[in-house]
């Protein structure tokens, strides 16, 4: 994971289900499959402000961190949530090389 994923961002701690479900709610999905499915007319400003606000309330889970014996390497997974269309995940395995940790392998990753 990249150091510039904590820059200036703003982040809170949430309960997981209610914002789970604040996802749902405003998932531009919704939006999108008026469109597709039923041949309405949305505006792409609509679009693009729900997808701006799905990203803004999206759901950032960083799993338990495991490592070996010799503590010098470690299995942890990421995903981060926005909506039904929009998200990724990975498992990733570190190695500490030089006294710093480094990705060593992307073990799984899921794109939405």
């Amino acid at each position: 994971m990249d150091s510039a994923v904590a820059l200036n961002l703003k982040i809170d701690l949430v309960d997981p289900h209610r914002q789970e479900e604040k996802i749902k709610n405003g998932d531009p999905a919704i939006l999108m499959k008026k469109v597709i499915n039923d041949g309405e007319s949305v505006p792409q400003k609509e679009i693009d402000d729900a997808t701006e606000q799905a990203v803004k309330n999206g759901l950032f889970t960083l799993s338990e961190i495991i490592f070996n014996k010799q503590h010098d390497r470690a299995l942890v997974s990421y995903s981060f949530v926005c909506g039904e269309l929009c998200g990724q995940g990975r498992l990733l395995l570190l190695k500490k090389v030089g006294g710093k940790w480094k990705i060593h392998k992307t073990c799984q990753e899921w794109l939405r």
